[in-house]
């Protein structure tokens, strides 16, 4: 029978080997061509991010910035559905940050630093 001992170390290397994946399957779905799959990609973003924004911390940044990204999208489902999650997901963000010790992540935090490393990408990408 199979035991997974859920230490930290075992929760970081998994966290670590799904954020490979979900920056795979974020970047097939983004853009895809039916407005469904980027309504499912909107959605798994919005699951994984209200259940496992914990365990996904570094996961927390590639998850924001695909509903981010989806804001515009040519769909309106699609962007109903990524502006109600990002609503909720900064709803739940200031209350978090109001009542935390200071260990969770803030929703503006993490976009800044997404921002940021954008910024400083930009003159390679050019």
């Amino acid at each position: 029978q199979l035991v997974v001992q859920r230490a930290p170390e075992w929760v970081k290397s998994t966290a670590g080997k799904l954020s490979v994946l979900l920056k795979k399957i974020i970047s097939c779905t983004s853009a895809h061509r039916h407005w469904r799959v980027r309504l499912e990609m909107v959605e798994l973003a919005d699951h994984l991010l209200v259940a496992c924004s914990q365990s996904l911390r570094e996961c927390v940044g590639l998850l924001l910035e695909a509903l981010v990204g989806a804001v515009n999208d040519e769909e309106p489902k699609v962007r109903e559905r990524c502006e109600a999650a990002l609503r909720e997901i900064s709803q739940r963000s200031q209350s978090c940050s109001r009542s935390s010790d200071g260990t969770s992540q803030n929703l503006a935090d993490v976009l800044s630093e997404n921002l940021h490393s954008l910024a400083t990408s930009l003159p390679r990408l050019m």
